[in-house]
């Protein structure tokens, strides 16, 4: 997911970072509701995946997850 999350990301600021493309925003946001969609469902069933249960890279995607999650969820 971490790697999705940063591919989308560089493809909108390469489409043009005062105005880039909409339909790459929008699948953006899709992107981050899904995998927000997903950690919830790990934390519910795990709590937190920290460094003993996913290891460091693990823990810092699911950290990554949830800086560019909508608030609102």
């Amino acid at each position: 997911m971490a790697k999705a999350d940063q591919d989308i990301r560089k493809e909108v600021i390469d489409s043009g970072v005062t105005h880039p493309d909409r339909a790459l925003v929008a699948k953006m946001r899709e992107l981050d509701a899904a995998h927000a969609a997903r950690l919830k469902e790990v934390l519910r069933e795990h709590g937190w995946p920290g460094i003993s249960l996913v290891g460091a890279d693990g823990s810092s995607a699911a950290f990554l997850i949830v800086q560019h999650a909508d608030p609102a969820t």
